[in-house]
């Protein structure tokens, strides 16, 4: 299995995006190789139809600062750069695509803002057609209680998501406790809001993914180290629970990442500080907690779930741990299978 890497580049020894095969059978990583260099490539993101990957560049300094670049792919798995835009804001940090592969969705975090960029049938993108400042949300928002004020002076939009159909995108925003679905107009712009859940002060809904069947939302929660489930109903939605991913853990961590297994039936989470993954079972629509095991490296930001295994990118002690995953019961070993070094990981695509 063919993987891509993203990175921090400032301040790191990496140079962009790299370049890892990992062996299925017998569990193992390929020494990394360099697949194209670039600037802060923090979230990477596949063309559903093409050879062709998109990452941001998390860059901050001015409103237009941010960029997307674009890439495409050679028979050995490097990139070949191929154009970069604006991403509508400063530090963009996320990235996603509808099915119709017609509109890229860019969260800015620094800025507080989304755009939405119209992808072309070869995969290049505009510039962005339309951005959606969060500036007034937070502002009507800003003296609720117990907001975190080092983490929430601003709107930080972290993450989106469209709906299967491609006419809706679910937006978490840390900055301003909020998780929105706004539909999307044939002109690509977005109506005001048709489910606003609001979290409680210093929250911080971060990430999320949906079940297979879109009726559910489950929400990581960084600054609340959290992980809400949602129910998306006919007239809105609903927070039906809210539990700690931390375990006896007790000391200070911000979760990370959220991800569903294939089959629909566990859901695993990742947390910076506690530096441990924690895995939950779905029964009936409801998460039970099974397990909480170590990440084997500090601040686990990403992970990515692969046949037989759950793959972490430890930014903190420049690698990756592979940890071996059982199906049928969701559990994940105590113990790596296999790491491997590489500079500031922080994002894990699998291109097969």
């Amino acid at each position: 299995m063919e993987l891509l890497i993203g990175s921090y580049t400032v301040g790191s020894d990496s140079e962009g995006i790299y370049r890892v095969n990992l062996d299925l059978s017998l569990g193992s990583l390929a020494p990394a190789t360099l697949s194209s260099a670039a600037i802060n490539p923090s979230f990477l993101l596949r063309h559903p139809h093409l050879g062709i990957v998109y990452c941001v560049n998390e860059i901050s300094g001015s409103d237009d600062a941010g960029r997307v670049s674009w890439f495409e792919l050679n028979p050995d798995g490097s990139c070949a750069f191929a154009g970069q835009v604006a991403s509508g804001g400063q530090d963009p940090c996320h990235l996603a695509i509808n099915k119709q592969a017609s509109l890229l969705a860019v969260a800015n975090y620094t800025s507080g803002s989304l755009s939405l960029v119209a992808v072309n049938s070869d995969g290049s993108l505009d510039k962005p057609q339309y951005v959606q400042s969060h500036a007034d949300r937070w502002l009507e928002r800003m003296n609720r209680k117990a907001r975190n004020r080092a983490r929430q002076q601003a709107a930080h939009v972290h993450s989106t998501l469209f709906s299967d159909d491609g006419q809706s995108l679910f937006i978490a925003d840390l900055g301003s406790d909020e998780w929105l679905c706004q539909k999307i107009s044939a002109q690509g712009q977005l109506h005001p809001p048709l489910i606003e859940i609001q979290f409680a002060g210093g929250t911080g809904p971060r990430h999320f993914c949906l079940s297979n069947g879109g009726e559910t939302a489950y929400v990581v929660t960084e600054l609340s180290n959290s992980l809400a489930t949602i129910n998306l109903l006919a007239d809105g939605a609903e927070i039906t629970h809210q539990q700690s991913c931390l375990g006896d853990y007790k000391g200070f961590s911000e979760a990370a990442e959220v991800q569903l297994s294939q089959d629909g039936r566990f859901v695993y989470v990742s947390n910076r500080g506690a530096d441990s993954i924690a895995v939950f079972a779905v029964v009936e629509g409801k998460l039970s907690q099974l397990q909480v095991v170590s990440a084997h490296g500090r601040h686990p930001r990403h992970f990515l779930l692969v046949p037989g295994y759950l793959i972490v990118a430890s930014r903190d002690d420049n690698r990756l741990i592979l940890l071996k995953r059982d199906a049928q019961s969701g559990r994940l070993s105590s113990l790596p299978v296999a790491e491997l070094e590489l500079p500031c990981p922080v994002h894990i695509l699998a291109l097969d």
